[in-house]
C-alpha cells in the first residue's frame, strides 16, 4: 500500500512538473512575441484582417466564454469516475468551486488590485486624445462605472467623424470596459482558466488521448492576451502580469492539498 501511494505521489509530482513547464514556457513565449512585434491599436480598425479573430479571441475569455470553459474544465476533472452519479456530483461541486474561486479573484482584482495602481486604459486616453478632454480625465476614475460608461459614449457620439473607421462593436466595448487597466482581467481569466484546464487534460494520461494537447489551452490564453492589446483596452504590462498572476494562482490551487481537493477527487 505504501509503495503504491509513493507512486501515485510520484506520476502526481511529475504531472504537476510538466504542467508548470508548459505553463511558464507558454508565458514567457508569449510575452517574447509581444516585446518583438509592436501590435498595440493594430486590430481597432474595421478594415485590419485582425480586428474579427481578436474580437472572437476576447469574447472566449469573457463572461460566457468563461463559463463555458469553466464547465469543460469540470467535466474532464470526473471523466474517470467509474459511476455516472459520481461525474455528475464531481461535475457540480467542481464548477461552482471554480466558478466561487474566478469569482473572488476576479473581484479582488477590479475592486483592490486596479483601484490600488490606478492605470488608465489605453482605449481611454485615445479617445480622451482624440476628442480634447485631458482636464476632465483626471477625475473620470472618482465617478461611477455607468458614468464612465456614459461620458465615453457620449464623447464618442459627439465626435463621430473621428471614429468612424473604428468598428462600432470595438467602439461599444470601448464603453463597456470603463474601468482601470492593470492588471488586465481578461488576461487574468484566460490563464488562470487555461492552466486549470490543461492540468485537467494532462491527468487524462491513461484514459484519452487528449493529454497529448494538454498545451492548447495555454495557446488560446496567449492569444487572448495579444487580442487585448491589438483591441486597444491594455497594454502589454497589463497583459503581461494578469496572465503571470492567473497562471501562478491556478497553480498554487492545483498543486495544494488543502485547495486541489475541492476541484476534483483524485491526485493523480
Amino acid at each position: 500500500m505504501q509503495l503504491e501511494n509513493t507512486i501515485v505521489l510520484s506520476k502526481a509530482t511529475e504531472i504537476e512538473h510538466a504542467h508548470f513547464r508548459a505553463g511558464i514556457s507558454a508565458w514567457m513565449g508569449s510575452l517574447s512575441l509581444m516585446l518583438l512585434f509592436p501590435i498595440l491599436n493594430t486590430a481597432i480598425y474595421s478594415n485590419s484582417p485582425y480586428f474579427g479573430v481578436s474580437m472572437l479571441l476576447t469574447e472566449t475569455a469573457g463572461k460566457y466564454g468563461s463559463l463555458i470553459i469553466i464547465a469543460l474544465t469540470a467535466w474532464l476533472y470526473g471523466i474517470r469516475l467509474e459511476s455516472k452519479k459520481e461525474q455528475v456530483k464531481s461535475f457540480v461541486l467542481s464548477f461552482l468551486f471554480l466558478l466561487l474561486f474566478l469569482g473572488v479573484f476576479a473581484l479582488i482584482n477590479e475592486k483592490l488590485t486596479k483601484p490600488l495602481v490606478g492605470k488608465m486604459r489605453p482605449s481611454h486616453f485615445y479617445i480622451f486624445n482624440q476628442t480634447n478632454w485631458p482636464d476632465e480625465s483626471i477625475d473620470f476614475y472618482e465617478r461611477s462605472s455607468e458614468q464612465r460608461s456614459l461620458i465615453l459614449g457620449n464623447l464618442i457620439a459627439n465626435n463621430a467623424k473621428k471614429f468612424a473607421g473604428i468598428d462600432p462593436y470595438l467602439l461599444q466595448h470601448w464603453v463597456e470596459e470603463s474601468g482601470l487597466s492593470f492588471p488586465s482581467g481578461h488576461s487574468f481569466n484566460a490563464w488562470m482558466l487555461a492552466t486549470l484546464l490543461s492540468f485537467s487534460m494532462l491527468r487524462l494520461r491513461s484514459t484519452t488521448w487528449l493529454h497529448k494537447w494538454y498545451f492548447v489551452p495555454f495557446i488560446w490564453s496567449s492569444l487572448v492576451g495579444i487580442s487585448r492589446i491589438a483591441l486597444g483596452v491594455h497594454t502589454l504590462i497589463d497583459v503581461a502580469a494578469g496572465s503571470l498572476i492567473g497562471l501562478l494562482i491556478a497553480s498554487l490551487a492545483l498543486y495544494l492539498d488543502s485547495t486541489r481537493k475541492f476541484i476534483f477527487r483524485k491526485r493523480a
